[in-house]
């Protein structure tokens, strides 16, 4: 299984080298709750047939009477970009199922080239950054390499969508927790391989459509080219395995183990001399990876013992609250690793992304409560 993303394009190119007729939708601007995120695409074929979403189901079914000849009307026929608007009246929002007065902008593309779609196929495929920027009058494409993510943006003239190659997964050790794991990681849309070096364990794997690679955990980890979309899990549970590939890992750009060892620095230089306190766990990379995800969805929803909170909010009283056990102490939690991992968190995402900290004084203007960050 793929990334949405990439299954929507890979359709839309098929259909169109087939010579079916094509519309590419995609999420342009939202105000107030929606149900996708800018960014998000729909390929639709002219006899009805969709891939992806836009909202969930409402608008995809508008769009299928509107240009397709599935209830009787007549095909789409080849004209420029065009930018349609769903939810602006009470009435509109309740009809197409936009929650909460959403309101969202759909930029669609009529019957675009094949070629162009296969061409950013062909660089996402070999793991490289694209952005695609569409011309609304023209209905011109340009695909430029980039190494740097960028936020999706659509100024009325023209659309900037950066496009990453698939999440990747390298599970290291083929026993029956990376069977669960990467049939959760496929579902999620992440290409998923498995290293073992022990044949009666990667011999006897159970689960289709995963990479088995035979070889020493640091060679495979060293010859896998990983970015920032790689996660590397270490699963075996054997030292001589899972350490050569975690301290090759470290060479790479690998967001959770530096959160790791990050996170627990601060406890160790304080208690490098006590023999007696241990403190050693994955909460502090956790938070790291939670307040990166905070910097960029704000008012995204998140469920604290199934309590729903904006996810800003808990921030601040997770902060507040640890700030206050660390210095109390006595429940033998490791809060200032919580703390540390947080603000490596926040730390690494400005570094690598400068423009996220505009982007999330942009966010935190403009409430958009969604469960998840969807």
């Amino acid at each position: 299984m793929e990334s949405i993303d990439l299954l929507v394009l890979r359709t839309a190119r098929d259909w169109l080298a087939a010579g079916e007729r094509v519309l590419l939708a995609t999420v342009a601007r939202t105000w107030g709750s929606s149900p996708r995120p800018t960014g998000s695409m729909m390929a639709l074929r002219d006899d009805g047939r969709v891939v992806g979403s836009v909202s969930g189901g409402c608008i995809e079914d508008d769009l299928i009477h509107r240009f397709t000849t599935a209830h009787g009307g007549s095909a789409f026929s080849d004209s420029a970009p065009q930018v349609v608007r769903y939810g602006v009246s009470a009435d509109e929002a309740h009809r197409f199922g936009l929650p909460c007065g959403g309101t969202l902008e759909l930029i669609l593309e009529f019957n675009p080239a094949w070629q162009s779609l296969d061409e950013l196929l062909t660089h996402l495929d070999a793991g490289q950054l694209v952005r695609r920027r569409l011309a609304l009058e023209s209905g011109q494409v340009m695909l430029e390499p980039t190494a740097t993510p960028e936020q999706f943006s659509f100024d009325g003239a023209q659309m900037l969508n950066t496009l990453g190659p698939g999440y990747r997964m390298l599970m290291i050790g083929a026993g029956a927790l990376a069977e669960y794991l990467a049939t959760m990681a496929l579902f999620n849309g992440f290409k998923v391989a498995v290293c073992d070096p022990r044949p009666e364990y990667i011999e006897t794997w159970a689960v289709d459509g995963v990479e088995r690679i035979v070889g020493m955990p640091d060679d495979v980890v060293r010859d896998f080219a990983v970015d920032l979309r790689t996660c590397i899990v270490a699963l075996s549970h054997d030292p001589k395995l899972d350490d050569l590939a975690l301290l090759e890992a470290l060479h790479g750009p690998a967001f959770y183990i530096g959160a790791l060892l990050v996170s627990i620095l601060p406890s160790y230089l304080k208690n490098q001399k006590n023999p007696n306190y241990l403190s050693l766990g994955a909460s502090g990379a956790v938070s790291a990876v939670l307040f990166a995800f905070i910097l960029i969805k704000p008012w995204s929803i998140i469920l604290v013992f199934f309590i729903p909170a904006p996810a800003i909010v808990y921030a601040a009283f997770y902060v507040g609250y640890s700030i206050w056990m660390d210095k109390r102490g006595g429940d033998r939690i490791n809060h200032s690793a919580h703390l540390a991992g947080a603000a490596f968190g926040v730390i690494f995402m400005l570094a690598m992304q400068p423009s996220i900290f505009t982007h999330f004084l942009r966010e935190l203007s403009n409430p958009t409560f969604r469960l998840g960050g969807g």
